[in-house]
């Protein structure tokens, strides 16, 4: 079965097509996260500086040449860098480049989500449909699964194997590979949304913050938000990865004494 995946996957039309529109797809976020990027690095602490002048109560036309104004603000820490780095412009340049960065990591998390996860899906059921017309032997699929270095370079057909196997035999194992999709497709949406909420959050404190006139705690807690979702994503990384082993070791197990 993998090697019939390996097969499918190079020849087969409607899996090319979505290759095409995956690669396609790729080309349009990285183009969309460079315009994002060059956006932020221009108005980076635009809705901060929107809020101070809304909290100091000016004016509409004041809050819209305070908004106007971000970009001219930014240049000037630019030139500021380039002056002498002290540790206030450290601190200021620190919040102005994370938040620059922010619109960017939205548009990379809302793509991955919403367009590249259902398009593997996707991929995966194809895999399965043209597998099943196509053929394969289940007795040297097993052997393969217990035997992995048999075939070289092939992890994503060895993961669509686990999960089409069960399905075409029609055997045990069909939940244990629904549960092990849902659990590597959910840890990934959780990263994206992780992402989202994020941005939001430091959003909200910055906001909160600058109005305190307290640019280095700002710095610190952005700095805690991006350490301590580096640490969850690793710790909920690895216990998927633990968890995905167990499921396809029981599956495999089964399979073994069938055939």
């Amino acid at each position: 079965l993998v090697s019939v995946i390996n097969y499918i996957k190079q020849e087969n039309v409607f899996y090319k097509v979505v290759k095409v529109i995956k690669s396609i797809l790729c080309i349009a976020v990285c183009i969309s996260a460079i315009i994002a990027v060059a956006f932020g690095l221009m108005f980076s602490g635009s809705l901060q500086n929107t809020a101070l002048a809304v909290a100091e109560g000016c004016s509409v036309a004041a809050i819209g040449e305070r908004l106007i104004g971000t970009v001219p603000r930014n240049i000037e820490l630019w030139r500021g860098i380039n002056d002498g780095m002290t540790f206030e412009t450290a601190v200021r340049f620190f919040n102005y480049l994370l938040f620059a960065l922010m619109p960017a990591a939205v548009v990379i998390a809302l793509a991955f989500s919403l367009l590249f996860i259902p398009l593997d899906i996707i991929e995966t059921v194809i895999c399965g449909i043209a597998a099943r017309k196509r053929g394969y032997n289940e007795i040297d699929t097993v052997a393969v699964l217990e035997c992995p270095s048999l075939i070289y370079k092939s992890e994503d057909s060895f993961d669509k194997a686990y999960v089409c196997f069960p399905f075409l035999q029609r055997i045990s194992g069909r939940f244990a590979s629904v549960a092990t999709e849902t659990i590597f497709y959910l840890s990934n949406l959780l990263y994206c949304g992780m992402t989202i909420l994020s941005v939001i959050f430091l959003e909200i404190v910055g906001i909160v913050l600058r109005l305190m006139y307290l640019d280095t705690v700002l710095a610190a807690v952005a700095m805690l938000v991006v350490i301590v979702d580096m640490l969850v994503v690793l710790a909920i990384s690895l216990f998927v990865c633990v968890l995905i082993r167990v499921f396809r070791s029981r599956q495999l197990k089964k399979w073994s004494d069938m055939f």
